[in-house]
């Protein structure tokens, strides 16, 4: 299972830019920040910062919930898995 945010698709509910997002958050999200969850269309790396999380909350008054989803991982083939293991 992986995590990822839902940001794309909150940006488009929302009707919001990633500018307007750092504006309605009072400067508690960066730009830098935003446009790299921009850029990465949701996938987090292997850290979320839980202060970011309840900013963009705030700005688009959601809750967590609504912002997170996990995913399933594609599954490997039994052929990939023994290449892996080689």
């Amino acid at each position: 299972m992986t995590i990822r945010l839902r940001f794309p698709e909150l940006l488009k509910e929302h009707e919001v830019t990633g500018y307007k997002l750092v504006k309605l958050s009072s400067g508690r999200l960066a730009m830098s920040t935003v446009y790299r969850w921009i850029r990465c269309k949701g996938k987090v790396g292997r850290s979320l910062d839980l202060v970011a999380l309840e900013a963009l909350c705030d700005a688009l008054d959601v809750e967590p919930g609504h912002v997170i989803e996990r995913t399933k991982r594609r599954s490997r083939g039994k052929r990939e898995s023994l290449r892996l293991l080689r």
